[in-house]
């Protein structure tokens, strides 16, 4: 309802790239001092959130297919990124997708723009019977913008020659992953439509560095990446993946939590075959979300699908599982932790667990992950002090601080004298 109060509401609809894409198209009309307002399905730095109140026309928004909701929506200007398969618990099968896709386009008034993946299978029937203009992009000169020259720089950020009409303009972006071409393709579309600046554009795409949970640089630890994901769809997988073979790193691992038991079952090969890229695949139990029926399935099922694949698949039907289990990760090794593991704000409490396979329980690190202090904290009970200073024996610490409320000083110091911690606080 909000779409009506302004001249010229965007919505940024598609499968995959809705949220890094709004961001984007966020970032170029804030540095070109467009006033919008936004409303993204991710944290964006620059505005502190996920919402934001301008004083302009210009309303852009993300627009979700599930359950139809995009089709409430009045855009002026929609963007389709892509249409696959997914949301099958309430869509019959893409060709049913397809339909609401069209649907959604055909909101866009005659004086209206649709800007739309060209290279969408099925693209005919979005297109069909439509009154409004109709921009394409995608990844060849068949379309209005492509790109070419492409490359990667150190850190897996894209560049490439973007390509429209006659012009052609170098573009270096500053997110990581080639998938993040098409999301840049569309938001410079866009903003060529509402006449913004291409120096402007360009400035933007380079200095915006993502969203919180896509491909989200988390902290380092004995050498050790992490990076949050919020991949839950297997051409997202892959896209995320292919971005982390282009990090640095030695070798990857990847914990998963699959979303919902429809989509799992639905699309079981597809997604082991998209985790199976990872050298170390590690399988949570699947987040149900709103549904009730497991289907009979679970993650086991999941790992005997990958295992023909890569062998390196460990699956436990628990977090305590994952946590307590001794594989390791050695240094200068990416661990990526994707699906909707880390929701309701368990995320700093799982890179903690994560990091304890290093012999590790970090729970904050001083300004600017200053490595000269950790704070530690004991999850366990009494008692098991001895097990729980073990683990971070022989980190490299300088002196280690430990807060206990029933362990006698004496115990302590003994304990530490043990484990040739050379002070204790």
């Amino acid at each position: 309802q909000l779409m009506k109060d302004y001249a010229l509401p965007v919505a940024v609809s598609g499968t995959h790239g809705k949220t890094t894409t709004t961001s984007m198209i966020s970032e170029i009309l804030l540095k070109a001092d467009t006033d919008p307002t936004l409303s993204i399905g991710g944290i964006l730095k620059a505005i502190g959130g996920n919402f934001r109140i301008g004083h302009s026309d210009l309303f852009v928004s993300e627009a979700c297919e599930y359950t139809n909701s995009f089709l409430s929506f009045f855009p002026k200007v929609g963007i389709i990124l892509n249409v696959e398969e997914d949301h099958l618990d309430f869509f019959k099968d893409i060709d049913d997708i397809l339909h609401s896709f069209h649907q959604f386009a055909k909101l866009i008034p005659n004086d209206g723009v649709l800007i739309i993946n060209g290279e969408i299978p099925g693209a005919d029937v979005i297109l069909k019977d439509l009154s409004c203009r109709v921009v394409t992009f995608g990844g060849t000169a068949k379309y209005d913008y492509f790109p070419k020259q492409i490359s990667c720089d150190e850190n897996g950020h894209a560049r490439f020659v973007l390509v429209n009409k006659d012009s052609e303009k170098p573009v270096s972006l500053g997110v990581p992953g080639i998938h993040n071409i098409y999301n840049a393709l569309a938001a410079i579309a866009l903003a060529d439509v509402l006449s913004v600046d291409f120096s402007v554009v360009r400035s933007a795409l380079s200095e915006f560095h993502g969203t919180e949970r896509r491909f989200e640089y988390k902290g380092m630890m004995n050498g050790t990446t992490i990076i949050d994901d919020y991949a839950h769809h297997p051409t997202e997988i892959t896209a995320t993946l292919t971005a982390a073979i282009n990090y640095p790193h030695k070798s990857l691992w990847c914990v998963f939590q699959p979303h919902t038991y429809t989509r799992t079952k639905a699309l079981m090969k597809d997604f082991a075959k998209a985790l199976s890229a990872a050298q170390n695949v590690v399988l949570a139990d699947i987040f149900p979300a709103r549904e009730t029926d497991d289907l009979g399935i679970s993650s086991k099922n999941l790992q005997d699908e990958i295992k023909p694949l890569n062998p390196n698949c460990y699956y436990f039907s628990s977090f305590e599982d994952i946590e307590n289990n001794s594989f390791s990760i050695r240094k200068g090794e990416t661990e990526l932790m994707s699906g909707l593991f880390f929701v309701n704000g368990e995320f700093d409490e799982y890179i903690a667990k994560v990091l304890s396979y290093e012999g590790v329980f970090l729970i904050e690190a001083a300004p600017e992950h200053d490595p000269s202090f950790y704070c530690f904290e004991f999850p366990g009970e009494s008692g098991t002090e001895y097990g729980f200073l073990r683990k971070i024996e022989g980190c490299g610490l300088s002196s280690v601080v430990l807060f206990s409320n029933d362990l006698p000083y004496q115990e302590a110091n003994a304990i530490f004298q043990r484990l040739h911690f050379d002070k204790i606080d």
